[in-house]
């Protein structure tokens, strides 16, 4: 996304987005890992979805971190006038 150059005109828009999505992918993997431990041959996935579980939520947390800095950001950037008068 980032090396293709599609990121669009809203660039951090776009990146929370995508942070948003790659964590719920993150979060539904660890379901769907703990579901298939279940069977006896695929226990050894059970290894794995404590560091895929703590990954999602990470991605999650930054995703949350950048939306509220931004929302900040707007509320307390003010472009600055220029005075137009010589004097």
């Amino acid at each position: 996304m980032f090396v293709q150059g599609n990121l669009g005109i809203n660039p951090i828009e776009k990146l929370m987005d995508e942070l948003g999505q790659m964590a719920l992918r993150l979060i539904i993997v660890t379901l769907i890992i703990s579901s298939l431990s279940q069977y006896k041959f695929l226990r050894s996935l059970q290894n794995i979805r404590r560091m895929i579980g703590l990954m999602g939520r990470m991605v999650a947390a930054q995703a949350m971190t950048l939306s509220q800095l931004v929302v900040l950001m707007e509320r307390h950037w003010r472009p600055r006038r220029h005075s137009t008068q010589l004097g």
